[in-house]
């Protein structure tokens, strides 16, 4: 007739897990969409990029303008050593009677490693210091001088 007791306090927990599962994979989907979506654009933004610097260079060679070598997932792999091409250049010149200059260019794939903000930090410190406790002078006028 009716529902033993037992059922009853088990039917809610088991559709709570099941309303908890299913919220859950919907979540996952709706991010896997997105992740996918934005791997598209990715790719397709690349594409772009790839299609304009080819008419660059096209446009580049009428002109005998040095190309623009583009860097390749090889070349921008996660190893720490830098990576550092060398180009030789040489456009077609008639400076001082000669047909064409040869020069390296050097570029290098990797951001530069820079601490000098950390040393002015250091010295803006600790002129800071010393001068709070030499002189009266406003805090503004601290910041103008360190460049803060």
């Amino acid at each position: 007739m009716g529902q033993t007791g037992k059922k009853s306090e088990k039917g809610p927990v088991c559709w709570r897990k099941r309303v908890k599962s299913e919220y859950m994979r919907l979540r996952q989907l709706k991010r896997f969409r997105r992740a996918d979506e934005v791997k598209s654009m990715f790719s397709s933004n690349r594409q772009k990029i790839l299609e304009r610097t080819e008419i660059l260079n096209q446009e580049w060679k009428q002109r005998r303008i040095q190309p623009v070598h583009i860097l390749t997932s090889f070349l921008l792999g996660t190893s720490l050593l830098p990576r550092v091409s060398v180009w030789l250049c040489t456009p077609t010149t008639t400076i001082f009677g000669l047909t064409s200059l040869s020069s390296s260019q050097w570029s290098s794939h990797t951001v530069a490693y820079c601490t000098s903000w950390l040393m002015k930090e250091l010295f803006c410190a600790a002129v800071t210091v010393t001068i709070a406790r030499l002189s009266p002078w406003p805090d503004e006028t601290l910041r103008a001088r360190c460049g803060l």
